[in-house]
């Protein structure tokens, strides 16, 4: 991670690392506050980057696709804006989609982050690239009502999965953010379970739709857990292309405090009807 202050004292900048793109050096920096959020880091950037740049594959190349329809993603829990900003940086980049616009909702319980992420998202505000980021609650049914039913194309999902016990311990890279940013529940994930039933409803049958999130695993248990989640979640789903597919990956490797620990990747596609 690329991390220095700012003439903001509180606030430090990373910039996108983009290493599946061959840089993004012309990416604005994304800023952020240290005392308040979780820093951005490599492996939230490769979710939407790499892994969103796959999704889009589902729309890009389907024959048909309506140019004139905004390609569409929503970001809940969007934090500092992450995932959205990697996302545009690698379409800028890369033009998967063209010349399709493409819209951003994204909300956060946070006012400080949902703050932070416009401003790191005005540096992608064009004529083809649109947001819409505000506070909200994803634990609130009045959120999810909110939202345009089957509009999204892609859905980045990167919620607080620690489970309670790991994160009551003090680790350097978020001593100073709430607990709620980092804990999960005993296993880790309660926010899944929260957050995963609302998502069927949203996703775009018509023209495909990609869920990419990701996850801790510590042990079989809990991805076995999470896979009973999507099962029942999604299996109901009858499509003229078939169901659901689920692909993962698993990497072990040393978080920011220099902790070895396994994230996985998972995703949940839709595929053109």
């Amino acid at each position: 991670d690329t991390v220095m202050p700012t003439a903001e004292t509180s606030l430090y900048t990373y910039r996108l690392e983009g290493v599946y793109a061959g840089g993004l050096h012309e990416a604005p920096p994304m800023l952020y506050d240290p005392t308040r959020h979780l820093p951005p880091d490599a492996a939230s950037e490769s979710l939407a980057g790499y892994d969103g740049q796959a999704a889009l594959q589902l729309v890009s190349n389907k024959e048909g696709f309506d140019s004139d329809k905004p390609f569409r993603v929503l970001v809940p829990g969007i934090g500092v804006g992450t995932l959205a900003c990697s996302f545009l940086a690698h379409e800028q980049k890369l033009r998967t989609l063209g010349e399709t616009p493409i819209h951003v909702d994204g909300f956060d319980i946070d006012p400080s982050a949902v703050a932070m992420a416009k401003r790191n998202l005005l540096g992608y505000a064009t004529t083809r690239f649109s947001h819409n980021l505000y506070q909200a609650d994803w634990n609130q049914a009045e959120t999810w009502e909110a939202l345009s039913p089957h509009s999204y194309n892609l859905i980045l999902f990167n919620p607080p999965y620690l489970p309670d016990a790991e994160a009551a311990i003090i680790r350097p890279s978020y001593a100073h953010v709430p607990k709620a940013a980092v804990a999960g529940g005993e296993d880790g994930l309660d926010h899944f379970r929260c957050v995963l039933p609302q998502l069927p409803r949203l996703m775009d049958y018509q023209n495909g739709s990609t869920l990419l999130f990701r996850f801790r695993t510590p042990g079989n248990e809990q991805v076995k857990a999470l896979q009973n989640i999507c099962a029942n979640t999604f299996g109901d789903i009858k499509r003229p292309s078939g169901l659901f597919t689920t692909e993962g990956m698993a990497s072990g490797h040393p978080d920011r405090d220099g902790l070895q620990r396994w994230l996985s990747y998972g995703r949940i596609i839709l595929r053109p009807a």
